[in-house]
């Protein structure tokens, strides 16, 4: 049996923007960044950040729309999707996103400063 499941959990960099498909579907997106933190063989601490596109459809959309704001505590769970296109001037561009069948944003930053 193959897997793929992704299970997220950082802060929002963004507001969620919804917009509309050519086939009249919503598509929901944001931006999802993610720290880890590690010792070096020198035992120092080192750290990294990564960003995640997370795409919503069907009946997430709209709670991605509606809740989830800039620096919002995210959890992010379904599975990892790639997509190619040919832009205008004939360059390939490939893209892997996080496509989203749940989202909890209970961790809300009450600190944020906007």
């Amino acid at each position: 049996m193959n897997e793929n499941l992704v299970i997220l959990i950082g802060n929002a960099t963004a507001d969620a923007v919804s917009k509309e498909t050519v086939n009249n579907s919503i598509r929901t997106s944001f931006s999802l960044a993610t720290n880890r933190t590690w010792l070096n063989s020198k035992w120092e601490r080192q750290e990294s950040v990564n960003f995640f596109p997370i795409v919503c459809w069907a009946r997430v959309w709209e709670i991605a729309r509606d809740r989830i704001k800039k620096w919002n505590k995210v959890y992010v769970k379904w599975h990892l999707e790639q997509r190619q296109w040919i832009d205008d001037e004939w360059h390939k561009h490939n893209i892997t996103e996080v496509i989203a069948d749940t989202i909890i944003d209970h961790w809300r930053n009450d600190n944020r400063q906007d």
